[in-house]
């Protein structure tokens, strides 16, 4: 379609089409979509830049599935990053074009929460060959700050109870989104970003699930998303979710994950935060599978457990027993909700407050 589209004698057909799609009858979806799709309308775009997209001086990340440069956006006059996804070489090649519509579709959708990195632009790309979203730039975010207090040997106390304040700002953006009826499912260190003044955005949404007007714990998925070593064991067992011959089905449980996937997923994150490295991570991927879909298996390893308590003792038993008995759990209708895990981390915070 994106070839079509494009094609020289296609002009009056993607004049016709976005007269249609800017209907207000349609909603935003087919403007968003056509943006993806065709360059002509908006190729006035990088234009609103004051360096080339992909600059390699600007260069701030990369990863699998693209790269992202950071640059000044001449009209708002303000740093911006641009998150820049390759366009598929062949027909045969995969197109992120689902992945980039789900991160636009959400960005856009939570504009007024203040929690999320804020969308500055998108638009297909004929120079760079890519899609790119232009969010506002912070350049900084809880994975760099937790290796810099690594690095500044901070006392244990110290340490513990900043985790928990960032963590405590981090259930309230993952809540806010879920009000929204959008469900991350990519929730770790890596993807939430630091402000200047110390607060939270998340970022990263092309895993993300979008439902306007419900709230995400009554929207269910059966694709899989996210991060491998942060995935909940419905995520991991999610591909058989509609195989009605499967042993385990139950026809009066819902099909697929929901906003409790996140939630796992915090319990992840906490883990991370605290020692500064996956909880879940392990190069055999049949023992990892196993671990956490199988029952009566050792969820949480030993070596992570001794990594709680030798570096935060009592403090470290007790997040150990939040995370086993309210987050972790393999039955995702038995977890805790963010609103009540929102309630826990406030209340232990004040707890800390009152013994120093």
């Amino acid at each position: 379609m994106h070839a079509h589209l494009n094609h020289k004698l296609n002009e009056d057909v993607t004049v016709a089409l976005s007269d249609s799609a800017s209907s207000d009858v349609l909603g935003p979806g087919p403007e968003r979509l056509l943006k993806l799709l065709c360059y002509r309308f908006y190729r006035e775009k990088e234009s609103s830049f004051q360096e080339s997209i992909q600059h390699s001086s600007s260069l701030i990340a990369s990863g699998a599935f693209g790269s992202v440069y950071g640059n000044h956006h001449v009209e708002t006059n303000q740093r911006v990053a641009i998150k820049v996804v390759p366009l598929p070489k062949t027909i045969s090649n995969r197109s992120a074009i689902v992945d980039v519509f789900s991160e636009v579709s959400a960005l856009e959708v939570l504009h007024d929460v203040e929690d999320v990195v804020a969308l500055v632009d998108f638009w297909v790309s004929p120079t760079c060959n890519a899609y790119c979203i232009a969010m506002k730039c912070h350049p900084k975010n809880l994975k760099m700050w937790r290796k810099g207090v690594e690095n500044g040997n901070p006392e244990k106390g110290d340490l513990f109870y900043k985790c928990l304040e960032y963590f405590e700002k981090v259930i309230l953006a993952v809540d806010a989104v879920h009000e929204m009826g959008v469900t991350h499912y990519d929730v770790k260190c890596d993807n939430i970003l630091i402000t200047d003044q110390g607060e939270v955005r998340l970022v990263d949404f092309g895993e993300a699930s979008v439902r306007p007007g419900w709230n995400a714990q009554n929207v269910y998925n059966t694709r899989d998303r996210g991060t491998e070593c942060i995935k909940s064991p419905e995520m991991l067992t999610v591909c058989h979710a509609e195989d009605t011959n499967r042993p385990q089905y139950d026809r009066r449980r819902k099909i697929g994950t929901n906003a409790a996937s996140d939630v796992w997923s915090l319990g992840c994150l906490l883990y991370e935060l605290l020692v500064g490295e996956f909880l879940f991570q392990d190069e055999d991927w049949t023992r990892f599978y196993c671990r956490l879909t199988g029952r009566g298996q050792q969820l949480i390893p030993d070596n992570a457990r001794t990594a709680l308590l030798d570096r935060f003792g009592s403090d470290g038993r007790e997040i150990l027993e939040l995370l086993q008995t309210t987050m972790l759990v393999r039955n995702p209708t038995r977890r805790i909700s963010t609103k009540d895990l929102l309630r826990y981390i406030q209340k232990r915070k004040k707890k800390g407050e009152t013994q120093s």
